[in-house]
């Protein structure tokens, strides 16, 4: 290890040569061992900078990729064309690295500049041995200019080290000591951090008056949704889509289940524009599962079945083609800019506070809502038994999602570890139940598909992997009695009750 850390100064102006010729003394000379290399670069990432959130940088130059991460060796990988997801790449290792990280997302441009880096060691004169080493790294574009000089010692040299140090102090002014200097540190010196998309927010005061704070809650909801309307314009990605369906939904959401907190007018009125803008986006989003789960369907059909699968694809491919279109002319419409509108008038307008109920306070309210919400979900899930119709079990998903939905809205209002413990117990519930209702949702979807379609080929396919999609649905099915067991023990009550102490009622089933 060395006796030291390394120094960094700042680039106030890039001259690669300013200490050639002498620059640090006579007695200690420059050896180039990484001469000045500067290259444009592009910087990606996703849409919500996940990779940049993970303090790792996809930079592209040219064809050549690197995925820049501290203390680790750099992933490199040269690709023809211009990979959008993880899985476009031809590299294992970049693969591997970003897909957990960026799932479903593509990558976009996020910056672009140019990077300026060399190494040099430095040897006192007359000396064969390097003492230490000397790093530039420097980043510009239009708008931003930062890099560093970055003095690196090595073992046994201490003595060296700061004799160069006091040099260098003399040509650059006082260092500002060690700072891990590489492009992440340099671009979050450039607060670039500032420039990444974000969620919108509102703070939430626990004894705002019922009515305000939800009316509040679904602004936010619905102007967070339109953060995605882009992104659906210029089909990036399927996440655009679907972000913008959750965020309304919960909105509409909200209105049904804080029943009294709005007048009845403004509930309905809400309730019927959030539905009203929803219901273009269904088809595009069922197409779009379909596909990203064509791999997986595929697998599923011997090999007599492929030549059918694949005109299933391809249909499907051009139905959607065909739905993103007429998605992209609504959210362009004045239809939409009016409904829009609509909504956000609506829920914007001056609190009325003519019931008891829009005059509690939010705490109280959710706090109620949550408990209900809880007891009617274990009273309806315990009495599910293998007779039970499908749509029962439909409906306590429904349920699931709308407690969620509680606990997620109104978070801030929680301890946070207690919040947690709860979604986590929520989880194989609602993965378990999610998983069943899309079997369920595939198998009317590809019904509709061989309907639609007059290929043998193609029926014999969607008749396989309908047989298929049931059984998987009959074994999960089998599972939720297990899993709601398990979400209705003591000690997910005793949980439910420390979340919500002192404010209701402790939780009876």
């Amino acid at each position: 290890m060395p006796d030291t850390q390394s120094l960094a100064w700042p680039v106030t102006v890039l001259e690669p040569d300013l200490f050639d010729n002498g620059g640090l003394g006579e007695k200690l000379s420059l050896e180039v061992r990484s001469p000045p290399k500067t290259e444009d670069v592009t910087l990606l990432d996703d849409f919500d900078w996940h990779l940049w959130q993970d303090n790792r940088l996809l930079v592209k130059s040219g064809n050549d990729y690197q995925l820049l991460a501290p203390a680790a060796e750099p992933i490199t990988a040269v690709e023809a064309g211009s990979p959008q997801f993880s899985w476009d790449f031809t590299s294992p290792a970049l693969v591997e690295a970003l897909a957990g990280r960026l799932t479903l997302r593509a990558l976009r441009p996020i910056l672009a500049g140019r990077v300026t880096q060399a190494w040099w060691n430095i040897r006192e004169a007359g000396d064969d041995k390097i003492v230490c080493r000397l790093q530039l790294l420097h980043f510009q574009n239009e708008t931003h200019s930062q890099g560093y000089w970055q003095l690196v010692p090595l073992r046994g040299y201490q003595k060296e080290f700061d004799k160069v140090a006091r040099r260098m102090d003399k040509i650059l002014g006082e260092s500002l000591g060690n700072l891990p200097v590489d492009l992440h540190f340099i671009l979050a010196d450039l607060a670039l951090d500032d420039a990444r998309p974000r969620a919108a927010t509102i703070h939430l005061d626990s004894t705002a008056a019922s009515e305000v704070a939800v009316a509040g809650m679904v602004l936010n909801l619905v102007r967070d949704a339109q953060r995605h309307v882009p992104g659906i314009i210029e089909d990036i990605d399927s996440e655009f889509l679907h972000d913008f369906r959750v965020q309304l939904r919960k909105a509409r959401s909200l209105v049904q289940i804080t029943k009294g907190a709005l007048s009845a007018p403004r509930q309905a009125g809400l309730k019927t524009l959030l539905a009203d803008v929803m219901r273009p986006t269904g088809l595009l989003r069922d197409l779009d599962v379909f596909l990203l789960e064509q791999q997986d369907y595929r697998s599923l059909l011997p090999e007599i079945h492929q030549s059918g699968f694949d005109q299933l694809i391809r249909n499907v491919k051009n139905a959607r083609n065909q739905a993103c279109k007429t998605l992209q002319q609504y959210l362009q419409s004045d239809t939409y800019s009016n409904q829009l509108v609509s909504i956000i008038d609506l829920a914007g307008e001056p609190a009325e506070l003519a019931s008891p109920s829009s005059q509690q306070p939010i705490y109280l309210l959710v706090n109620k809502l949550i408990s209900k919400r809880y007891r009617k979900i274990c009273r309806n899930g315990l009495a599910i038994t293998d007779d039970t119709p499908d749509e029962e079990v439909h409906n306590l998903r429904i349920e699931c999602k709308k407690l969620r939905y509680l606990l997620t809205i109104f978070g801030e209002l929680y301890d946070a570890a207690t919040l947690k413990k709860i979604i986590k117990r929520m989880k194989r519930l609602q993965t378990i139940l999610g998983n069943f209702n899309d079997y369920a949702v595939q198998q009317e979807f590809l019904a509709m598909q061989s309907a639609k379609s007059r290929s043998q080929p193609l029926q014999m396919a969607v008749s396989g992997l309908i047989a298929v999609i049931f059984q998987q649905q009959r074994q999960l099915r089998q599972q939720v009695c297990s899993a709601i067991e398990e979400f209705a023990a003591p000690e997910t009550t005793a949980i439910i009750d420390t979340l919500l102490a002192k404010e209701t009622e402790p939780c009876e089933l």
